[in-house]
């Protein structure tokens, strides 16, 4: 595939199904991604993975700070600390 054809391809998704996904195929997802390039082979980068009650709690979380976030305005949730990146 070209650039060409991998732009052309390309789609956004926004709405999603309901259907939990099989533990084996996150771990497959995640798995594959450890082969991602980083710069200088740094692999900065953490995973968190939720679900059931802690998943409910974020989705609360979520929704509460869309509610109250910039003055009622509806705009997007600061993401939680444990999300942002961390240079360390």
């Amino acid at each position: 595939m070209d650039v060409i054809d991998a732009i052309l391809a390309r789609h956004s998704v926004r709405d999603f199904s309901d259907k939990p996904v099989a533990k084996e195929i996150i771990m497959q997802i995640l798995e594959t991604a450890t082969r991602s390039p980083s710069g200088g082979n740094s692999q900065p980068w953490e995973v968190f993975v939720a679900s059931g009650a802690t998943m409910e709690k974020i989705r609360e979380m979520y929704k509460e700070r869309s509610q109250s976030s910039a003055g009622g305005s509806g705009g997007p949730p600061r993401l939680p600390l444990p999300l942002l990146y961390r240079n360390e």
